[in-house]
């Protein structure tokens, strides 16, 4: 695939002097922040629909929040790991990275769909299965809190990337925002795609199991899913910003998805079920208390260097 350096030349070309105005940089975070919130409104519009069409009107809409907000922050690892992605294979071309995260979203969104179908289907079918998820949720709460975490400065062990690495050959440099060359030739951009689709598949193994032990409906699953999805793109860039203040994040994730699989195995096994009141409670709390000490501690540590 050629040195880093014949990868990044054709991108650092395109910030004069590898610096970005800061008046571009404050214009894109606005933004961001602007269809951020109006993702969130239009997410809010839609329980409001879910509300007064659906059948069981307020405890779907309970449903819808307490999925939204789980997808939402399980969204958050999925963005980070994004930002690796690009860090690694060093696309530091805006519109490049632009480019790749609208086509990464829009696989995103029909791979959630077809998975929401399918699990849908088969728990429909035998109900039992949602004992599958639970223990994929007590393993990925495993994973957070007792292995450890990759190195930030390299992804070269992550499966995605090993995969596309071995079985993609592309050119040896980057052809802008293109995906494939004057030559016929897959660019390491389309390769960066590739790495973040298949990114998004190996979340969605946590994301999917999780949502459905929120509720088993699903058109509020659907819903769920794709108001999370329709504001990563903005999200990306506010991640990437304050990308430093999440330490914390993933542990609340971890907290978040053992209740859910609690909550399974207590439902199933012992016909006990968890209102979904306390599901909304809890996953919101867990997830507003991991962001604030993530802000708070880090507001400490700077303190402290200063």
């Amino acid at each position: 695939m050629g040195t880093d350096k014949d990868l990044n030349e054709p991108l650092a070309a395109d910030v004069e002097g590898g610096a970005i105005d800061d008046d571009f940089e404050a214009n894109r975070v606005k933004n961001a922040l602007i269809w951020t919130f109006a993702s969130f409104c239009l997410s809010n519009l839609v329980a409001v629909g879910i509300n007064t069409f659906h059948p069981r009107k307020h405890e779907a809409m309970m449903e819808f929040y307490a999925g939204y907000i789980l997808e939402l922050s399980l969204s958050l690892d999925n963005l980070f790991a994004f930002y690796l992605v690009f860090k690694y294979f060093k696309v530091t071309d805006e519109k490049a990275q632009g480019r790749v995260l609208y086509w990464g979203i829009v696989g995103a969104i029909f791979m959630r769909a077809f998975m929401v179908g399918v699990g849908a289907a088969a728990i429909h079918q035998y109900r039992p299965l949602l004992l599958v998820c639970a223990a994929a949720l007590i393993y990925s709460t495993y994973q957070v809190f007792f292995m450890e975490e990759d190195d930030d400065e390299d992804i070269e062990g992550n499966p995605a990337v090993k995969f596309c690495q071995d079985y993609i050959k592309v050119s040896e440099s980057y052809e802008g925002t293109n995906f494939v060359n004057k030559n016929n030739e897959w660019t390491p951009l389309f390769l960066v795609l590739v790495v973040i689709e298949l990114s998004d598949v190996i979340f969605a193994v946590d994301s999917v199991p999780a949502i459905f032990g929120i509720t088993e409906d699903p058109y509020v699953v659907w819903a769920a899913c794709m108001c999370a999805i329709m504001c990563l793109r903005s999200l990306y860039t506010l991640i990437v910003q304050f990308v430093a203040d999440l330490e914390y994040m993933n542990k609340a994730i971890g907290l978040v998805l053992f209740f859910i699989a609690i909550k399974l195995i207590l439902d199933l096994v012992f016909h006990f079920k968890i209102s979904i009141v306390i599901s909304l409670s809890f996953v919101a709390g867990i997830i507003f208390t991991g962001a604030i000490m993530s802000i708070l501690f880090k507001t400490e540590d700077e303190e402290e260097d200063n």
